[in-house]
């Protein structure tokens, strides 16, 4: 980590990478709470912790191989998910270690319900089902698309905020108000 970081920036970027989310990294860093939120954003703006922040990401990346180009594959056996991969010519589920690679990752879970007749010794099964669940694709497809920029989100701001509503946030916040 960059050594010009104090030993509270440090700990603010190490508690930034836990879930990029800089107020509550300041907040376990040790800032003040009442003030964490404008710490965080005057904190993000430096550029030895912009440049701390990402020399420990790639790092991170390259220790656990994450990479963009792996999430989007991800992401992409799952939106494009052929569910017949599953299943044999008789409708039944494969056993699992037939089932395609890229069908069996975008598979999240499969559930097997027994169900018998009789009781004690005189029971027999009689029936199974299988339940398979899939992971979101709509979701999949909805990560991708914003990544290739197809969807954005429209967002209309109305309204002013003058200098003295300003001075008079600021005041309330220092008075604990």
């Amino acid at each position: 980590m960059a050594k010009d970081l104090t030993p509270k920036q440090k700990r603010f970027v190490e508690e930034y990478l836990v879930d990029l989310n800089a107020t509550q990294a300041a907040i376990r860093a040790k800032y003040s709470e009442n003030t964490a939120g404008s710490q965080a954003f005057d904190l993000l703006k430096k550029p030895e912790i912009q440049a701390a922040i990402q020399a420990e990401m790639d790092k991170r990346s390259k220790r656990t191989n994450i990479t963009a180009d792996n999430v989007l594959k991800e992401l992409m056996r799952i939106a494009t998910a052929d569910l017949s991969g599953a299943y044999d010519e008789q409708g039944r589920l494969k056993p699992i270690h037939e089932i395609p690679e890229d069908t069996r990752r975008a598979m999240s879970g499969i559930k097997v319900f027994e169900e018998f007749d009789g009781f004690g010794q005189d029971r027999v099964k009689i029936g199974e089902v299988r339940e398979v669940k899939f992971w979101d694709k709509p979701k999949s497809l909805e990560i991708l698309a914003r990544h290739l920029k197809l969807l954005t989100d429209k967002v209309e701001v109305s309204g002013s905020v003058t200098i003295s509503d300003r001075l008079a946030k600021a005041r309330k916040r220092v008075r604990g108000e």
